[in-house]
C-alpha cells in the first residue's frame, strides 16, 4: 500500500491589515480596581494595507479584536476571577477567557446595524504583580453575512500608538524570573513592536 502525505497549499492573503489602537491612561503602575482602556477608531472604513502601503476600502466586514493581561512576576497563579475584567464603556462584561498565567478576551465588530469598526474595551485590574497587556498577531477578515460579493483572503493586526511600552517596567523583573535571555528578548521585542505594553498593579 502507498500512503501519501501532503500539506494544504499557503492561503494567498490579498490583505494584510495593520491598524493602530490606543490606550488610556497608559501609566507605569495601575491599582486594583483601575481601568485601562483600549480604543480604536476608524472614520473612513479603510484599513492600513502593509502590502501596498495603501489605505483601502474595507466595508461591510468583520473584524476581531484579541487583547489578552499576561502574568509576569509577583502574581497570583490561575486566580479564580481570573486577572482581570474586560468591560464595555457602559461597564457591560465583555466576555473573557481564564489562564493560569493570563485572561484574555477576543471580540467580533464590524457587522450588525451600524457595520462600525470602532470599538473600546476597558481592562479592569483584579490581581496585584506586573503584567503586560499583549495583542494577538494576524487575525482572518471575513465579510458580513449579508455581503453580495466574497471579500478576498485578508488579515488584520493592531499594535499600540504609544511612544513608550514601559521597558523599564519589565527590565524590573530579575532576569532569572524572566525566562532567561531568549524568553526576555521575545517579549522585549514584542514591547518595542507595541504588541505589549508592560505594567505594574499594586
Amino acid at each position: 500500500m502507498d500512503f501519501r502525505c501532503s500539506k494544504d497549499p499557503p492561503i494567498d492573503y490579498a490583505h494584510d491589515f495593520v491598524e493602530k489602537v490606543d490606550m488610556f491612561p497608559a501609566q507605569k503602575t495601575y491599582h486594583i480596581g483601575d481601568t485601562v482602556w483600549v480604543q480604536y477608531v476608524n472614520t473612513d472604513n479603510k484599513f492600513q494595507d502593509k502590502k501596498t502601503s495603501q489605505r483601502v476600502l474595507a466595508d461591510s466586514l468583520s473584524i476581531l479584536f484579541q487583547v489578552s493581561l499576561n502574568a509576569l512576576y509577583n502574581t497570583a497563579v490561575n486566580p479564580a476571577g481570573g486577572f482581570c475584567d474586560f468591560v464595555t464603556p457602559a461597564g457591560v462584561n465583555a466576555g473573557r477567557s481564564l489562564g493560569h498565567f493570563g485572561t484574555g478576551m477576543v471580540r467580533e465588530f464590524g457587522c450588525g446595524i451600524s457595520y462600525s469598526y470602532n470599538f473600546k474595551i476597558g481592562i479592569v485590574f483584579k490581581e496585584k504583580g506586573i503584567f503586560t497587556v499583549n495583542l494577538s498577531g494576524k487575525l482572518d477578515v471575513l465579510g458580513c453575512s449579508g455581503r453580495v460579493n466574497r471579500y478576498p483572503n485578508s488579515t488584520i493586526e493592531y499594535s499600540f500608538n504609544l511612544v513608550d511600552g514601559n521597558k523599564d517596567v519589565f527590565f524590573s523583573i530579575p532576569l532569572a524570573s524572566r525566562g532567561g535571555k531568549k524568553a526576555s528578548n521575545a517579549v522585549e521585542n514584542m514591547i518595542d513592536g507595541r504588541k505589549a505594553f508592560a505594567l505594574r498593579v499594586e
